[in-house]
């Protein structure tokens, strides 16, 4: 392949629009009123994960996050950690947001500066006076028209923002104060099963209303990700235990509620109400599996074969399977192969690991057709490391697309065409966002 064509592929999608399929963007209202530092959790968000696995102690974790201490005692226990961890896919998300948005270039050198640190601090602080931050970060800088944030709520700027929303607190229901948040969210009251179903119901019906495009499930950082076909009377029996404040053994009242085994049926049957209404609706449903943020969780339980019986008993349901599955993106790419109905979505993966974004992206390609496949989104609060992480994915888009070239098996119309579609249209057609497709 000449080097010519290697060139066109990378300006080619680096021009190209971007739609980001998931965010947790706090509001631009709430980031004026935070006290912004480059070392505070929300700041370098994943990047923390790293450096506690690198061995930050709780103690010194919070030494580092305390904006009273010294910033030369702060910035010393990062760099100490950061020496670890900076070599990760977190890490460069980071390094490009710094180096692009403040022009701090030094974070993967052998010294990154206090100096620089500071400088980095007094431009976020700057910033929170910028009235349109967001929207010169994202579709000026990012070239990302829309983004679908994660973020339980509706109101957002629709110039920019097209919301999903969340319904796992009417499945993972399992007391009577989470009976009562339910009332108090909905203005129903809610007695028993068909009463949580009328409920649900509404909260559906007004996320719509205000523009929901997507339904979000995060449960698999709760439970596995199996949903068994409950009967109702099963699911009755155990909302009413739920509303009674009873236990399944022993008897008698409880602040906790009843325990999950026990109330796996509810669950269940809940998750089931939710898709359906999805299916009514004609909205798709996200659904987080694969690796979990943080620190410490079951991986297994969020292994994407679980979901097959959704996706078998529901075909008219469409589900956007989040973070590729990781570390299950093989059998993933089984899943879009075998199922219409599921889609595959790299989202989060190119800060895990970019090798792993790009073996996954050939493998899929390989594997399913190329518009089931969804290339990025962001998956950070800031929308700055949101910048840093596209400009990842735009890169390692370019690559594999590079070297299907190479390889024979695309030519550049082809590789420019597939890069549009993973990139930009089909996320526009599959969340009906409104946008111009790329590919005529």
């Amino acid at each position: 392949m000449a080097i010519a064509s290697v060139a066109e592929i990378a300006e080619a999608i680096a021009a190209q629009p971007v739609i980001d399929t998931h965010e947790h963007t706090f509001s631009e209202e709430d980031r004026r009123q935070r006290s912004l530092d480059l070392l505070s959790p929300e700041m370098h968000h994943y990047v923390g994960s790293d450096l506690v696995s690198a061995g930050l102690t709780p103690d010194e974790q919070a030494q580092m996050y305390d904006q009273e201490r010294d910033p030369a005692e702060r910035w010393g226990i990062f760099l100490h950690y950061w020496e670890f961890a900076k070599t990760t896919g977190y890490a460069k998300a980071l390094h490009i947001a710094c180096r692009d948005l403040f022009g701090f270039d030094e974070l993967m050198s052998a010294a990154p500066s206090l100096a620089g640190y500071r400088s980095v601090n007094e431009q976020l602080t700057a910033s929170q006076q910028h009235e349109t931050w967001y929207r010169h970060i994202l579709q000026e800088r990012g070239n990302i028209p829309l983004a679908i944030p994660d973020v339980q709520s509706t109101q957002v700027d629709k110039t920019i923002f097209a919301p999903a929303m969340r319904f796992d607190s009417f499945i993972s229901v399992g007391n009577r104060s989470d009976v009562a948040k339910l009332e108090r969210q909905t203005g129903q009251n809610i007695y028993d099963l068909d009463d949580l179903v009328s409920a649900l119901g509404v909260a559906y019906g007004k996320a719509k209303a205000e523009g929901m495009v997507t339904v979000k499930s995060g449960l698999a950082y709760r439970r596995i990700l199996s949903y068994e076909n409950v009967p109702r009377a099963d699911a009755e029996r155990v909302f009413a235990q739920v509303v009674a404040g009873t236990r399944t053994q022993g008897g008698g009242m409880t602040q906790d509620g009843l325990t999950f085994t026990e109330c796996k049926p509810l669950q269940d049957y809940m998750m089931h109400q939710v898709v359906r209404l999805c299916i009514e609706h004609g909205i798709p449903m996200q659904i987080h599996t694969g690796l979990h943020a943080g620190n410490g969780n079951i991986i297994t339980n969020s292994n994407p074969t679980h979901l097959v019986n959704l996706f078998i008993q529901y075909p008219r349901a469409r589900f956007d399977i989040f973070h590729a599955g990781y570390p299950y993106q093989s059998e993933l790419a089984t899943l879009g192969k075998n199922f219409q109905n599921v889609y595959l979505d790299l989202c989060w993966v190119h800060i895990i690991s970019p090798y792993v974004a790009r073996a996954t992206l050939h493998e899929w390609l390989e594997t399913v057709p190329h518009n089931k496949i969804f290339g990025f989104g962001g998956d950070y609060g800031p929308v700055e490391l949101a910048y840093g992480h596209s400009v990842m994915a735009r890169e390692n888009v370019a690559r594999v697309l590079s070297e299907k070239v190479k390889e024979g098996l695309y030519s550049v119309d082809q590789a420019r065409i597939v890069g549009a579609r993973v990139l930009h249209d089909n996320a526009n057609e599959f969340f009906g966002l409104g946008q111009e497709n790329l590919v005529p």
